[in-house]
């Protein structure tokens, strides 16, 4: 009669993920000129390498700082989620919280400061061993995907625990 919480939540998940997705590509339709040009500009100490000059890489070499990423999202979420959506990232920063999601999910925030939400990580702590011992005030890095804003924070998925 019921259907079980994980999947009412997975369905809102998907539901909600589908429509900010739609929403975002129909805010950005006039700008795909214009966003291939962001990602060449520096934003911080961590911004000024070459190799994340282009939108279409799908891996970025060499660590960002998660404060610095959690910051460019504060300062211009638009620009920022211009810059780093649907890219994978190596993330490395101290954990702020951990909170368990449904089955053996773990939402790991990494780099808030001063007031800013940091960036959320969404881990399969089932097959990320190293995700299960990861502690508040840890340092820990990650590769995840960047899914861009999710109800105006960023959320980085697919994520792996990196050693």
């Amino acid at each position: 009669m019921s259907r079980p919480p994980i999947l009412k939540a997975l369905g809102l998940v998907v539901i909600l993920g589908g429509a900010l997705y739609g929403g975002q590509a129909w805010l950005n339709a006039g700008q795909d000129a214009a966003a291939p040009e962001a990602p060449s500009t520096p934003n911080g100490p961590s911004g000024g390498d070459p190799a994340t000059s282009g939108p279409t890489t799908t891996s970025m070499p060499g660590r960002q700082n998660a404060k610095d990423v959690a910051q460019a999202y504060a300062a211009d979420r638009q620009a920022a989620n211009a810059r780093f959506k649907g890219q994978r990232m190596q993330i490395q920063g101290v954990v702020n919280g951990i909170e368990p999601g449904q089955g053996q999910i773990l939402l790991i925030t990494l780099g808030a400061d001063d007031g800013h939400a940091g960036l959320r990580t969404v881990v399969d702590g089932g097959a990320q061993p190293l995700a299960r011992h990861a502690a508040v005030g840890q340092a820990l890095s990650v590769d995840c995907l960047n899914q861009g804003l999710l109800m105006a924070e960023p959320v980085l998925s697919d994520c792996r625990v990196l050693p």
